[in-house]
């Protein structure tokens, strides 16, 4: 797989960013064919073409997946298994970044260039991922004449992870053309020496587990599992955890008030609690301090640079396993010969030691690690239900839908119990989210607000905002102190949705076939990161021309000031937007040639088909994607411009021989 990319991680680097805040009147090019640089925006908004355009990011990938398997019958109901699977990937990126300089600003000979880069630069990166996990299992089954049955499964597993790093750059190459970088790279037509870098990285799970099965009948049915895992994620102390479930269930369709009702097929009642660990999304050594080497330090009376190495995170060596439990409940039905299906589900789930990182003082001068921040808590109810009609042989269909209301509750927050603020969004100077106990996790926390300053008396007469004036927002002081401070903060917003669902549609008139999948949210909240950094340059949202400029014109949205002496963008709710939507995400039709056909051309059978993702969305965000998923378990939410979702169209062709 080979593909060319743009980094975009930040406000900063995102294309789609950078062009929304472009003004309109600045063309992408100017006659001399230089990129052109804009006079009237802030000068870290670079021309986005430009940002495409000179950089150039080759990523190929290769990829090899390999697995083998024994078994053995040691008795008559024993059995045992072993896999081995092998998974190797091959990454080369190859990256170049022209020399290049937009020249002088139109209409301003004086003014420098922002957009410029004065020497090109050749970087080869080289990448390994490998994995290999063994896995033995033995297996036990008897059939008693009772008609019970007994399942005893044992085993074993063991998963090591390897990522390797190479890298190589050299600068001031003597030509500018991607196309001959490498080339002169090679016969070192270069004036500065290449430099290299690399890195390693590792870890290991190792796991053993036991369940058992026990089935009375047709009608019950018992299972108990326990397992042992460990990972090299975490400290000796707590490398490994024990994690047990137990589940049970009665089917009732043999009951005679079932078997009576002509309308109930099936009917099973069911009920589980269980637990499970989760080392994902921490790094390999955050458990650890780690030093680098290359940092300077300031010694001596001569105030001397001398090279050194220090730490770079935070250690946590009490980091351990986050662990998850959840307990259900539920129903699985069928009615009506079959046509109708129902799975329903209550159930609570509790996470426990949450692995996160939680932002640290700058003062610290280290990047904060991995440590279990919280203990959360989401319970709800899932429904699904399908109907199928096969009552016709040359048309046919099925329409089905799943929906789950979810409560979310952080319950714990270790000792102290202290609230954390993640979250900050360019040009806030603050943080969006906010998690503490007894709310949901990272809600938004800020200012309410109560519309616009009318008149310059009505906002010399508020003491909590006494640099406002006439058009400036008016903040609401909640307790009422006379200023406008951290105490005035309120939840602004919930960025978990009331319930979310899903609706398919399936099917099938004579050899035509189609599918129809949609899915969405409901009463989720978004904090609007675009609208809001968008205010901090001069191509202002299209809502400044709904401003206020005078008295009654307007109660939303504020004046426009160079200075803002207000504040009027600090963290509010009024970057708080509905983040609900409803999306076509996968629409297909196909046409299977006749049988007719097939036994002239001897195959089996062809079917042709067109299909297209994320076709519409229907939603009132004003942003580019409601579905804009979250940097971490405490962001959620916060949309910072990256790259929506791409409407995508497929053909195919499948044969069966």
């Amino acid at each position: 797989m080979t593909r060319n990319a743009l980094t975009e991680n930040n406000e900063f680097t995102s294309p789609v960013l950078r062009a929304l805040n472009m003004d309109p009147v600045t063309p992408v090019s100017r006659p001399n064919g230089n990129y052109s640089y804009s006079n009237f925006i802030d000068s870290d908004i670079a021309n986005p073409v430009s940002a495409i355009e000179n950089t150039f990011d080759n990523y190929t990938t290769n990829r090899i997946v390999a697995s083998a398997y024994g078994e053995y019958d040691i008795l008559e109901n024993l059995t045992f298994r072993s896999t081995f699977t092998f998974d190797l990937s091959l990454g080369s990126q190859n990256i170049f970044f022209p020399e290049f300089d937009l020249g002088v600003v139109p209409n301003d000979p004086n003014r420098p260039s922002y957009e410029w880069r004065e020497t090109n630069s050749l970087v080869r990166i080289e990448n390994k991922f490998s994995n290999w996990q063994w896995e033995n299992v033995a297996t036990y089954n008897k059939d008693f004449k009772t008609g019970d049955k007994l399942t005893v499964i044992a085993g074993y597993s063991a998963l090591a992870n390897k990522f390797e790093n190479l890298s190589g750059s050299r600068d001031s190459l003597a030509t500018n053309s991607v196309e001959q970088a490498y080339l002169d790279n090679s016969l070192n037509f270069a004036e500065q020496s290449p430099r290299s870098g690399g890195g390693i990285g590792e870890s290991t799970f190792l796991s053993t587990f036991m369940r058992t099965t026990y089935d009375v009948g047709e009608e019950f049915s018992f299972a108990g599992t326990i397992r042992r895992d460990g990972s090299s994620r975490f400290g000796r102390n707590n490398r490994y955890g024990i994690f047990p479930s137990i589940s049970g269930a009665w089917n009732l369709t043999g009951k005679e008030f079932v078997k009576s009702n002509d309308k109930i097929d099936f009917l099973k009642v069911r009920a589980s609690w269980g637990q499970n660990g989760n080392a994902d999304g921490i790094g390999n050594y955050d458990y650890t301090a780690l030093v680098i080497n290359g940092l300077n330090y300031t010694l001596g009376g001569n105030q001397q640079q001398t090279n050194g190495a220090g730490p770079v995170f935070t250690s946590n060596p009490d980091l351990r396993w986050e662990t998850v439990q959840q307990t259900n409940v539920g129903v699985d039905a069928d009615f009506y010969n079959g046509k109708i299906n129902m799975v329903l589900d209550y159930f609570i789930k509790d996470t426990k030691d949450m692995l996160a990182s939680v932002p640290i003082p700058g003062v610290v001068g280290l990047e904060p690690s991995a440590t279990n921040v919280a203990s959360a808590r989401n319970s709800g109810i899932e429904l699904y239900l399908n109907y199928r009609n096969n009552d016709r042989d040359d048309f046919t269909y099925s329409v089905g839908g799943n929906i789950s209301f979810i409560k979310n509750e952080v319950t714990d927050l270790g000792e102290g119990g202290q609230p954390i603020s993640t979250g900050n969004v360019f040009g806030s100077g603050d943080f969006v989210s906010f998690t503490e106990i007894g709310m949901p996790i990272a809600y938004f926390y800020g200012y309410e607000t109560n519309g616009i300053f009318q008149t310059d008396e009505a906002a010399i007469s508020n003491a909590a905002q006494p640099n406002a004036q006439a058009g400036d927002v008016i903040f609401v002081d909640q307790n009422g102190d006379g200023e406008l401070d951290s105490g005035d903060k309120v939840m602004i917003g919930n960025p978990h949705p009331d319930f979310t669902y899903g609706f398919n549609i399936e099917a099938k008139y004579k050899n035509f076939d189609m599918s129809l999948f949609l899915q969405g949210t409901k009463g989720n909240d978004l904090y609007n990161g675009i609208f809001r950094y968008d205010l901090n340059t001069t191509n202002l949202p299209i809502s400044a021309l709904e401003r206020w400029t005078g008295e009654g014109s307007t109660n939303e949205n504020p004046r426009i000031s160079v200075s803002d002496p207000n504040q009027n963008n600090r963290v509010s709710d009024r970057f708080v937007e509905d983040g609900s939507f409803m999306r076509v995400k996968n629409l297909q039709l196909g046409y299977t040639l006749p049988k007719s056909v097939m036994q002239k051309i001897k195959l089996r059978k062809i079917r042709v088909y067109i299909s297209a993702s994320n076709l519409f969305t229907f939603t009132n965000y004003s942003g580019l994607d409601p579905e804009i998923g979250s940097r971490g378990t405490l962001e959620i939410g916060i949309d910072r411009g990256f790259y929506p979702a791409a409407r995508m169209f497929m053909g195919g062709l499948n044969v069966t021989f």
